[in-house]
């Protein structure tokens, strides 16, 4: 049974308008998903959803076999909301069928599995752009990334634009937040790889080096590059290789570049 939200003054509706600022998000430890997609791979992962909210026109569609399966498997309270005033709830281009309201993820290393010698990891120093942040997190499962490593002054992985962008990729692969170079490499887990950095030119074009496993790789952020004091800490330098007068690619290419080029030569 679906209750129908009259108003947009409907404290719902305001929390969901509240929760597109990051300091109301960790302010409460909340953030919304928009779409099948999202809403789907957070029931996957037995996320316990506050509640959903569906779009009037949707609702109507009985036909939509997708629809029905989510709300058959939503454990939570679900309303239905007047297409336009749901519209303006969500700052997509495309049509947003339905809105999730879930808690955090925990990010704590002694929930994740042990990472194995051979194991990649990936490290994003202050990427910033939310299209790129979500690219590169959605890659990095694809191509068996076992963790992220995501520097203070990145952009937020609970920003919508990322969660759109990453297709749940955050509920997919281990993540830790970490405050500062310092304390990044003092971990083991980047003590143990063979830290990788990306640099515009004079590193090693990067099909000619080996960073097929046991690799810690870095992002840099899309105007500055990678900081100083871990270019300064790699193993590897790398570059891709680019016609004259194209300084950098995006960072999103390059991030997929590199990535699968470690699958590439990973047998």
């Amino acid at each position: 049974m679906h209750s129908r939200i009259e108003s947009e003054d409907n404290n719902k509706i305001k929390l969901i308008r509240k929760l597109r600022s990051k300091k109301f998000r960790d302010s409460i430890g909340k953030f919304t998903i928009e779409g099948i997609n999202l809403v789907s791979e957070a029931i996957r992962h037995q996320i316990s959803l506050d509640f959903l909210i569906i779009s009037e026109s949707t609702i109507k569609n009985n036909n939509d076999k997708e629809i029905i399966a989510l709300l058959d498997s939503a454990d939570c309270e679900i309303f239905t909301l007047e297409d336009r005033a749901f519209e303006r709830l969500t700052e997509a281009e495309h049509g947003v069928q339905v809105i999730g309201i879930i808690s955090k993820k925990v990010f704590d290393e002694s929930l994740y599995p042990p990472l194995l010698t051979d194991d990649n990891i990936l490290i994003l120093d202050r990427l910033q752009d939310p299209g790129n942040m979500g690219t590169v997190l959605r890659t990095a499962y694809a191509a068996g990334y076992k963790r992220v490593y995501i520097l203070k002054g990145s952009a937020d992985i609970y920003s919508p634009k990322v969660l759109r962008a990453s297709v749940g990729a955050i509920f997919n692969i281990n993540i830790l937040l970490i405050d500062d170079v310092k304390t990044l490499l003092e971990l083991d887990e980047i003590k143990s790889r063979n830290v990788v950095v990306t640099v515009p030119s004079g590193g090693v074009p990067y099909y000619k080096t080996e960073i097929s496993k046991g690799i810690a790789l870095v992002i840099g952020n899309e105007g500055k590059g990678i900081s100083n004091e871990l270019i300064n800490s790699s193993d590897t330098r790398v570059s891709i290789p680019m016609n004259e007068g194209i300084e950098s690619l995006n960072a999103g290419i390059a991030a997929a570049i590199l990535m699968y080029e470690s699958v590439r030569n990973r047998d």
